[in-house]
């Protein structure tokens, strides 16, 4: 393996491993607030659907809120059916998840994707401010609360991350052009230096 390779994947893990979240903590389930998200870092939350609360059809709506305290370059999140089937009875399984974004009165687009029991959203550029994060769906369950779990991350490159690319294709540039000025020197019968 060449000293090219090598350099190009440390420079890559170090950014890699400068980026990954950390678990920040759990979002308030009695209050549906998750707080000031600080970016880089895992907030999870689970969600009871209690039965009563319930119209006949068993469809359900909760809002979480958050807030940035500056302008995010990518909101990550999964929402998960944290029910389960024994012996032909559900118990707290949630279908159909949807979910729903918004500052204030304003609708922010949500690229979603997943099946009927796990979603998973991605949200491109979002402002500093307020947030609330609307999940609906339809409780399966025959006995107990509809009960889903879900995290997200509020992603941001950081001044480190953007020195270590830069750093990283200086050095690739600089190994490109030192190699064509020795191919350059070979054609023109110039002694090659080690």
């Amino acid at each position: 393996m060449n000293k090219l390779a090598i350099g190009t994947f440390i420079a890559f893990a170090a950014g890699v491993a400068a980026t990954a979240p950390t678990q920040a903590g759990t979002c308030n389930s009695v209050t549906f607030s998750c707080g000031t998200l600080n970016f880089g870092e895992l907030y999870t939350f689970n969600g009871v659907v209690p039965l009563g609360s319930l119209p006949a059809n068993k469809n359900f709506s909760q809002t979480w809120t958050f807030s940035l305290a500056s302008n995010a370059n990518q909101l990550y999140g999964v929402i998960k059916n944290g029910g389960f089937k024994l012996g032909g009875t559900d118990f707290g399984t949630v279908t159909k998840l949807d979910v729903k974004l918004k500052q204030g009165a304003t609708s922010v687009p949500v690229d979603e994707g997943g099946g009927n029991k796990n979603r998973s959203f991605d949200v491109n550029t979002l402002a500093g401010g307020t947030y609330s994060l609307t999940i609906s769906g339809k409780v399966k369950s025959d006995s107990g609360p509809g009960i889903y779990f879900g995290s997200m991350v509020a992603m941001v490159p950081e001044l480190e991350t953007w020195v270590m690319m830069a750093a990283g294709l200086g050095f690739v540039g600089w190994q490109v052009r030192r190699r064509a000025q020795r191919t350059n020197d070979v054609d023109a019968g110039a002694p090659v230096a080690a």
